[in-house]
């Protein structure tokens, strides 16, 4: 292996994590500060606060994904990427569906509207990622070696 490869491979991973730990540190907020009286005015906020540390792993990512080269005849990590997709969204979609259950048979009153909306649309983000990892894994492989089955 090259230096290059190893180099692009580290940075990837670098990446990842940072959304990851993103991703973690917004679960956390979520389940320990978020009281039901300003639910919605709090996801906006944390959501306001996750998405610069996301952008900046994709990025980041990206950036390693360049370092490391070879586009179109190697896929480093797709597969296990597109099971991460999978799981997020997958986990994604269970959170905010149980909160939106929730809204709906406890009856939440006016102001939870816009909670409601957000919940809908994050379970709908959460299944278009569960269909996003199972397109990436049914991709081709440039290199023809393939061991998903269509």
């Amino acid at each position: 292996m090259t230096v290059r490869v190893i180099a692009g491979s580290l940075i990837m991973l670098i990446g990842g994590l940072i959304a990851a730990a993103a991703c973690v540190i917004v679960l956390l907020l979520l389940g320990v500060y978020v009281e039901w009286a300003n639910a919605a005015d709090a996801l906006t906020t944390v959501a306001m606060l996750a998405a610069p540390p996301v952008a900046a792993g994709g990025v980041i990512a990206l950036a390693g994904r360049l370092v490391y080269g070879a586009w179109s005849s190697r896929a480093p990590l797709r597969k296990g990427v597109a099971i991460a997709v999978q799981i997020g969204g997958a986990l994604i979609a269970t959170a905010f569906a149980i909160l939106l259950a929730s809204i709906i048979v406890f009856g939440a009153p006016v102001e939870f509207r816009t909670l409601a909306a957000q919940s809908a649309l994050m379970v709908l983000f959460g299944a278009g990622c569960v269909l996003a990892g199972r397109w990436l894994r049914r991709l081709p492989d440039p290199a023809g070696k393939s061991d998903v089955k269509a």
